[in-house]
């Protein structure tokens, strides 16, 4: 599979198969985890939880979280992250977002709907 947005509508498409549960489940990350530009109609992460994707891709790269979790509820009420310095793990996860982004809006807008799942 190539990493590049230089795709058209007959390229770089692969089929996935999920369990109903499994689908159900991405859909609603995506559904929640995504937001549209009202404009361009183009996804992008949704800014409530930009900082939170961003923290996981630290915590992917090596990075180490400590939680505080309420007693009775057992809610994490607050987290510290302890990134690793100078992560080149991480900045392959943000590449890799900017590139699965701008090639899931070019497939979309070629195809004049939304063709492409979207995360």
């Amino acid at each position: 599979m190539k990493n590049t947005v230089e795709a058209d509508l007959t390229h770089d498409i692969v089929a996935v198969n999920l369990t109903a549960d499994s689908l159900a489940f991405v859909n609603m990350l995506i559904d929640d985890g995504t937001q549209g530009d009202s404009l361009t109609n183009d996804l992008d992460v949704n800014a409530t939880i930009r900082d939170l994707v961003d923290a996981i891709y630290q915590v992917f790269a090596g990075a180490t979280v400590t939680a505080v979790r309420d007693a009775g509820t057992g809610l994490v009420t607050a987290i510290t992250l302890t990134p690793v310095a100078d992560s080149v793990k991480y900045k392959r996860f943000k590449d890799m977002e900017t590139h699965c982004t701008n090639a899931i809006n070019k497939f979309n807008r070629l195809a004049g709907y939304k063709h492409v799942i979207e995360f």
